[in-house]
């Protein structure tokens, strides 16, 4: 070996003596809380024991996994802990995962993953609303499964390996609906049970109301009653993938019983006879040519009720498809004021409102009117993938979104920890 080398080799030793010896002991009131900078940060890194591409892969992380399953998983690499008031880096950790409120408050759905360099400690920590899903077993795997990096001092591979495999134990199909639905699809007696009768109380109360809306009211039509029964079908549909049996029957027969539905009669109001409704091309006649062109443009729907009997009528009207597409003309009040072209005059900045005019014209009496619209100021977006900058491999930067905060959960204990 070279006396350059030699010497090379001594200052290398030499500073890492030095770094070890002067390195901050850590209290769980002096480590630094990521969320300080900002909320996109999940990652405390003072001493500089992962790079920066490390952090910034960590932060990617669990930024991804707190917006598929709110769960909050917070990193912390320190050099060393203050061991003689806790003993070991389990107590410490759970310390400050509790001190710092990791995961959604009352749901505790928090992960902190734990480093030590110098006491060569590595703890996962879980919230008591995600010990379901990583039991400590799994917590202990995941860091065997990683270990082997640790021991060689890869912490930035080491870290971000053990981060995704959390992550991936937390986002199956299953996990997710435990953690977001609070649906638990175990195979066992007791959940099975409660399975079922959560799909029949819902089915229940779908009935209830599927059965009033589709009875409708005096002088309801068939488009009309299809209309009122639509958000029912649509919230029976989306629940069939919950519970397959027995909302998808429900499904099912609500969807063919809406388009066989049939309108519901009036009485006449001077003979007492049940009413009939008339076909479009019979109630032409009845309607004016504000009404006939509002049925054209779908805008609103007219039933003409007549009594067979004294040929008493009656004029029945309901929204129609469009109805949300056209506003009341200020000229005639039909139906039918439609926005034809959008000018903007200003456009908005962050600082300050925009202006566009509308001009707008009914379909029936060709009136033609303007209004000004004040478009908002627009808003800052924050990014979640970004980490740390600073001159060395792991520093803090500033958000530029002020401070966050987690969410206020709480750990029972779960978890493990290993040495490396």
């Amino acid at each position: 070996m070279t006396m350059r080398k030699t010497i090379s080799l001594f200052f290398i030793v030499l500073t890492a003596s030095v770094m070890q010896l002067t390195a901050q002991v850590y209290t769980v009131q002096t480590i630094p809380d990521p969320k300080q900078r900002g909320q996109e940060y999940y990652v405390s890194n003072p001493d500089g024991v992962l790079q920066r591409e490390a952090v910034n892969n960590l932060n990617r992380n669990s930024a991804d996994l707190e917006k598929m399953t709110e769960v909050e998983l917070c990193v912390v690499a320190i050099e060393s802990f203050d061991e003689e008031n806790y003993g070991d880096a389990h107590s410490f950790a759970l310390d400050l995962f509790n001190t710092w409120g990791i995961g959604k408050k009352d749901k505790n759905k928090g992960v902190l993953l734990f480093l030590a360099r110098q006491s060569r400690d590595v703890q996962i920590i879980t919230g008591g609303g995600v010990e379901g899903l990583l039991p400590d077993v799994t917590c202990g795997q995941i860091l065997d499964n990683n270990l082997s990096y640790l021991s060689a001092g890869d912490f930035d591979n080491g870290l971000v390996y053990i981060s995704k495999e959390i992550s991936n134990h937390l986002t199956t199909d299953a996990a997710k609906a435990e953690l977001l639905l609070g649906w638990k699809p175990k195979e066992n007696y007791s959940n099975a049970f409660n399975y079922f009768i959560w799909g029949f109380v819902i089915l229940i109360i779908l009935a209830l109301i599927g059965y009033k809306r589709l009875q409708g009211e005096p002088g309801d039509g068939s488009n009309e009653l299809r209309r009122k029964s639509k958000d029912t079908q649509t919230a029976s549909g989306c629940l069939s993938w919950l519970f397959p049996f027995p909302i998808l029957l429900f499904y099912l027969y609500y969807r063919y019983a809406r388009k066989h539905v049939k309108q519901v009669p009036l009485k006449c109001p001077h003979c007492g006879k049940e009413m009939k409704i008339l076909s479009e091309e019979e109630d032409t006649k009845y309607l004016n040519g504000t009404q006939l062109q509002e049925r054209i443009l779908k805008s609103m729907e007219y039933n003409v009720w007549q009594c067979p009997d004294c040929q008493t009528t009656k004029l029945i009207s309901h929204k129609g498809q469009t109805i949300y597409k056209y506003e009341e003309c200020p000229e005639c009040k039909a139906r039918a004021y439609e926005t034809i072209d959008r000018l903007t005059l200003q456009n908005a900045t962050y600082t300050s409102k925009g202006k566009r005019r509308d001009t707008k014209r009914c379909a029936v009496c060709g009136f033609v009117g303007t209004a000004m619209v004040v478009l908002p100021m627009l808003a800052h977006t924050t990014s979640s993938g970004g980490g740390y900058r600073s001159s060395g491999g792991g520093g803090y930067r500033s958000s530029g979104g002020g401070r966050g905060s987690w969410g206020g959960g709480r750990s029972f204990g779960g978890g493990a920890g290993r040495k490396f």
